[in-house]
Formats: structure tokens, C-alpha cells, sequence
């Protein structure tokens, strides 16, 4: 998604194999850099216990970006399903 702040993606669904309750789906957001290495803006993780089959999560959070402290206030908004 070019040139937006507040970008929206709608990808097809997915489905993966998840060994134990206790696992963590970790969901990274990427910057996109033409003539480097695309950069990470940070990521959050999901316990996949708290997910429901077939029902929408909508979560609102900071991303972890590695120590670095945002001071603008802006959070992440996602729904999983």
C-alpha cells in the first residue's frame, strides 16, 4: 500500500496449524524502501488461546518496537478472525 499513513489491508483469509494453546501469532508491520531492505515498524503478538474459530478480534494496541517509546500516541488497530 503506497504513499498512505493509515493504510488498510484486506488479505484473503489464512489458516495455519497451531501445535499448543500457549503459542503466540506475532504479526510484524513493514515499511516499504525502494532501494534498501524494507524497515520494521514494529509488531504485536496475539495468544492464540484468546482467538475464537470463525469470530472477529478486534484489538488496539502500541506496537512493540523494540524499546523505542512513541511519544505521538498512535496505536495499531486490527481485526483477526
Amino acid at each position: 500500500i503506497s504513499n498512505n499513513l493509515n493504510p488498510v489491508w484486506n488479505s484473503p483469509h489464512f489458516e495455519f496449524n497451531v501445535a499448543e494453546n500457549d503459542q503466540q501469532l506475532r504479526l510484524e508491520v513493514f515499511d516499504s524502501n525502494q532501494w534498501h531492505a524494507d524497515d520494521s515498524l514494529g509488531f504485536i503478538e496475539v495468544l492464540v488461546q484468546n482467538l475464537e474459530p470463525n469470530k472477529v478480534h478486534k484489538i488496539v494496541t502500541r506496537l512493540n518496537e523494540g524499546g523505542a517509546v512513541r511519544t505521538d500516541n498512535k496505536l495499531a488497530r486490527l481485526e483477526v478472525e
